[in-house]
């Protein structure tokens, strides 16, 4: 067995890591990889494992450590399994967060685990679960959405893309698809540590400055016109009354709210005849 691990910067974005209720199992999880073999495995006896890991922190009681792994083997980062009676763990996707040398390190002494282990505890990442719900206390949570396969090698959740496709355009969407899919499918060991495949589509276009489709304006609404409100006769002669305004005052008012005598009336009306 190896003196330590090599611990990868990728368990950083690592979901299921991320998912883990509290600190004290990430740090269970933790402090369990320098203290595996060559395939990740190690013995998982509580008081074992106490003494391997961690002998000297107290809160860390084998209690504790046993709510932990149990947290982890449901989560799908560890595999509690047992063989012939004795317990044992395996670190799921050992390999891929940790730098071993197989010609340098003896081969594992733990029996492996048989497939229908492996299947108990081979659970999906939350976003492989579509709108399943992990039951908490007295709660349920709602797991974020599936991702949605394009291509060979291209994992999007269905709002991913359309928020690329609103972004960028259907085209410009595709064409980044297909670069991202042929860069992980030439084998290149950056992608590999790519989770997040929205991201590095947004990255790549921001870093081509590919120009943002701008929503249409929406047109601007006429302002309502307010409605013209007449003054009834009761209502003019008041005015006219509390202003002191004459007849001849009265006259030269806006016709809109000024209220012809008859005699005016009169008068406009032969003004008419004689025209004709």
């Amino acid at each position: 067995m190896a003196e330590g691990r090599m611990l990868k910067k990728r368990i950083s974005k690592s979901r299921k890591f991320a998912a883990l209720k509290n600190d004290k199992s990430r740090l269970t999880y933790l402090l369990l990889l320098p203290h595996t073999d060559v395939c990740g495995r190690i013995e998982a006896a509580l008081s074992i494992l106490k003494g391997a890991i961690c002998p000297y922190i107290d809160t860390l009681t084998t209690r504790s450590i046993a709510a932990c792994l149990k947290e982890l083997h449901d989560i799908g980062l560890i595999c509690l399994y047992e063989t012939d009676g004795e317990k044992y763990l395996q670190v799921q996707r050992f390999l891929d967060f940790n730098k071993i040398s197989p010609g340098k390190e003896a081969a594992s002494s733990i029996p492996e685990p048989t497939p229908e282990q492996l299947q108990s505890c081979s659970r999906g990442t939350p976003a492989e679960v579509k709108g399943s719900k992990v039951k908490g206390k007295g709660r349920e949570e709602e797991q974020p959405p599936p991702k949605i396969k394009h291509l060979d090698f291209v994992f999007l959740t269905e709002d991913e893309y359309q928020k690329l496709t609103v972004k960028y355009g259907k085209n410009i969407t595709e064409q980044y698809i297909l670069k991202l899919n042929n860069y992980i499918g030439i084998g290149s060991k950056k992608a590999k540590g790519y989770d997040c495949h929205y991201f590095v589509i947004l990255k790549w276009t921001q870093d081509d400055n590919v120009p943002i489709i701008k929503p249409p304006a929406k047109p601007k609404s006429k302002p309502q016109e307010k409605p013209i409100v007449r003054a009834t006769p009761a209502q003019i002669a008041e005015i006219n009354k509390k202003a002191g305004r004459t007849k001849k005052m009265q006259a030269e008012l806006d016709p809109a709210i000024r209220m012809p005598s008859e005699n005016q009336k009169r008068i406009k009306v032969d003004q008419l005849r004689n025209a004709k």
